[in-house]
C-alpha cells in the first residue's frame, strides 16, 4: 500500500476512535492518543518517551520526574482498557485498529482481516505479520530475603549454646571428679 494512502488511513481511525463515544468522556486519554499518533505520523517515534507525554500531552511543568509522578504509566493503561473497549464495541468492524503495546508508547496500527461467517455475525482476525512481539516473562530470579539470614543465624546461635552446655557439663563433672579425687 501506498505510504501516503496508509497514513491518511491511520489518521482516518485515529480521528474515528477520538470521536467515538468512549474517548469524548475521557479527554486526557484523547489528548494523549492524539499525541503519540501525530508524533508517529511525523515520522517523531522516538521522541515518544514518557517525560515527553507528561509534559507535551498532559500538561505537567518541565520539572516532571517519573519516579515520583506515574500519570503517564497509569494513563497509558487506561488507554490501552478503552481502546480494547472500543475495539470489541463500536470499533470491531474496521480494518484498521489502534494499540499501544506493552513496554512502550508508540502506537502500532494493525489491520484486521473481516470475514463475514453469516448475515450477522462477522469474525474478526488480526493479520499476524503486524501484530508486535510478545516476549515471555522473564524467569524469577531469587532475592536475598534477611530473615533467612537471621533464622540461620538463631539456629547456629542455639546449636552453640547446646554445645557449649554439652561441654561444660562434662567439664564440671571431669572437675569435680578431679577435686573429689584429690580430697581423698
Amino acid at each position: 500500500m501506498d505510504t501516503q494512502i496508509h497514513t491518511s488511513a491511520q489518521q482516518a481511525e485515529l480521528e474515528a476512535v477520538i470521536a467515538s463515544g468512549i474517548f469524548a468522556r475521557a479527554p486526557s486519554l484523547a489528548q494523549f492518543l492524539s499525541y503519540i499518533c501525530k508524533k508517529h505520523f511525523s515520522g517523531e517515534s522516538h521522541l515518544i518517551k514518557e517525560t515527553n507525554i507528561a509534559i507535551e500531552a498532559l500538561g505537567r511543568t518541565e520539572g516532571f520526574d517519573p519516579k515520583k509522578d506515574s500519570i503517564v504509566r497509569v494513563e497509558a493503561h487506561r488507554l490501552r482498557k478503552r481502546l480494547r473497549q472500543y475495539y470489541e464495541g463500536e470499533g470491531s468492524t474496521h480494518e484498521l485498529r489502534i494499540e499501544v503495546p506493552l513496554g512502550g508508547y508508540a502506537p502500532a496500527f494493525i489491520e484486521q482481516v473481516l470475514t463475514r461467517t453469516s448475515e450477522h455475525q462477522t469474525e474478526v482476525v488480526l493479520e499476524s505479520a503486524a501484530l508486535p512481539e510478545v516476549l515471555p516473562p522473564p524467569a524469577p530470579v531469587w532475592k536475598f530475603q534477611p530473615r533467612w539470614l537471621i533464622a540461620a543465624a538463631i539456629m547456629l546461635i542455639c546449636c552453640g549454646l547446646v554445645l557449649f552446655s554439652n561441654s561444660a557439663h562434662g567439664n564440671e563433672t571431669a572437675a569435680t571428679d578431679a577435686v573429689a579425687s584429690a580430697l581423698r
